[in-house]
């Protein structure tokens, strides 16, 4: 039996308790004794015992009605019951076990069945405690938002919860007991996780959290924070790791990191260009000097072009980038028509507009150059002939709200290891290009409040989508 096991006693004869009390001396009890039915509900609910033993015959209420009542109560319907009787029929029995007794012991009561009896019901009650505490822990576990393990010595994996499998990419936590856990971290992350448990398990304390990659067949990997420390698991030294998905945190710091830069860029490139627009103005004023002398159309041309760059460059640096108005995107996108023929003069064609005005808050001219940029962008990723698309729409589901301007193309796509690189200026993978077409398009986006996502398709070509908030007063 466990120490100090709690027995209650229920006799209106106080020579019947007192025999009963010392049948269990030498137990390791303590034992609280009731002289009526109405006294025993009463302590059981103010303090309830591991077991009851119950006599039937009592005055107020009898021992099957105490043995009822406790068992319609939710807090005490799992206390075991012994009850004590003198009835020595079988339908006594039958009544008591029907009323919800463990056990019917009939008086005289023999000490060492009694003991027997006590021990092994408290015992299995001890036991029935503990795996409703284990299936209350495990349900909170299973409930937690991070990823829970329990691992050897081995590095196996012996238990884990559903946010643990969501990590790892499989259906449910039973897939991943058995594994090792290092068939879910990239070549990097095993020998560190596997060093990590090695120290909790020599030094028996919980250790600083680490880093790691979990990859699974349909994502490029989690980042994740692992925090271990010690613990037992089948009488044996484990180690319980908290896993941490950190994923759209280094996304996000990443972000921050790409903005700043951006940034800084931007306000170098600024002062740049207007450096730049004074050596091109004292050049115009030398070439009208030469004009009655010379040909000065392609040298002029040439001037042009290269302001022109510097307009661009400040569209990107977040200067010069005009007032802001309330704009169709729909009448916009029909008003360029013809510039984006002559862009797309080479491929197929596919225009989708919607009927409805979308009206957005944004500078006209800037709008123009994000679309003309985009569609430019994916002409010259598309082989001749292959199909190039633009499409308008209102956002849907999480987008509402939103107009969302799309550029399909059907070329190579982009490598992973340059997606971070694409909208920063003077980037470009083309033999011919300054590498300011994307970045200004990020720009753009940025100031009218909205975002940019890059999807690869299925079997070749890349969808720029472009979101911008619609004007307050759209539904």
């Amino acid at each position: 039996m466990n120490p100090r096991s709690q027995v209650l006693l229920v006799d209106d004869q106080e020579s019947s308790r007192a025999v009963l009390a010392a049948m269990l001396i030498g137990e390791d009890l303590e034992l609280v004794q009731a002289e009526s039915g109405r006294e025993a509900l009463a302590i059981a609910r103010s303090a309830p015992p591991d077991l009851i033993l119950l006599d039937v015959l009592m005055p107020d209420i009898d021992g099957f009605e105490v043995c009822r009542t406790l068992r319609r109560d939710a807090d005490l319907s799992q206390i075991p019951i012994i009850l004590i009787t003198g009835l020595d029929d079988p339908q006594a029995k039958l009544e008591g076990l029907s009323a919800g007794a463990d056990e019917l012991l009939t008086k005289p009561v023999d000490r060492a069945e009694l003991v027997a009896r006590l021990r092994t019901i408290t015992r299995l009650n001890r036991y029935r405690q503990l795996r409703d505490e284990k299936e209350r822990l495990e349900g909170l576990i299973d409930l937690s938002p991070d990823g829970i393990c329990v691992v050897d010595e081995a590095g196996t994996i012996r238990h884990a919860n559903r946010a643990m499998a969501r990590l790892s990419g499989v259906a449910a936590a039973s897939d991943l007991v058995s594994a090792s856990l290092g068939d879910w971290l990239d070549r990097e992350s095993a020998p560190k996780l596997r060093r990590l448990v090695e120290r909790v398990l020599a030094s028996g304390s919980a250790t600083e959290a680490v880093e790691v990659v979990l990859r699974d067949e349909t994502t490029e990997g989690r980042a994740a924070e692992v925090k271990a420390g010690p613990c037992t698991w089948d009488r044996q030294p484990a180690v319980q790791l908290l896993v941490r998905d950190i994923t759209s945190r280094r996304r996000l710091e990443a972000e921050v990191r790409h903005r700043r830069r951006l940034e800084a860029m931007g306000q170098a490139a600024a002062q740049i260009v207007h450096d730049f627009d004074a050596y091109l103005d004292a050049i115009r004023l030398q070439l009208q000097l030469l004009e009655p002398e010379i040909d000065i159309a392609p040298v002029l041309e040439a001037v042009e072009s290269a302001a022109d760059l510097g307009r661009r460059l400040l569209l990107f640096a977040r200067k010069d980038a005009g007032a802001v108005s309330r704009l169709d995107l729909v009448a916009m996108v029909t008003g360029i028509r013809p510039i984006l023929d002559r862009q797309l003069k080479a491929h197929d064609q596919r225009l989708d507009l919607p009927r409805a005005p979308l009206w957005i808050v944004a500078n006209e001219v800037s709008m123009q150059q994000l679309l003309l940029n985009l569609v430019s962008n994916a002409a010259e990723a598309s082989e001749p002939g292959r199909p190039v698309t633009l499409r308008v729409r209102r956002g849907a589901a999480r987008r509402r709200g939103h107009a969302v301007i799309e550029v399909e193309d059907r070329g190579a796509g982009i490598a992973p290891e340059i997606r971070q690189q694409i909208f920063e200026p003077f980037f470009t993978t083309r033999r011919h290009g300054t590498g300011l077409g994307l970045a200004t398009v990020y720009g753009v986006v940025r100031r009218a409040g909205g975002s940019i996502e890059i999807h690869d398709r299925p079997g070749g070509g890349t969808t720029f989508r472009v979101l911008i908030p619609l004007a307050p007063d759209e539904p």
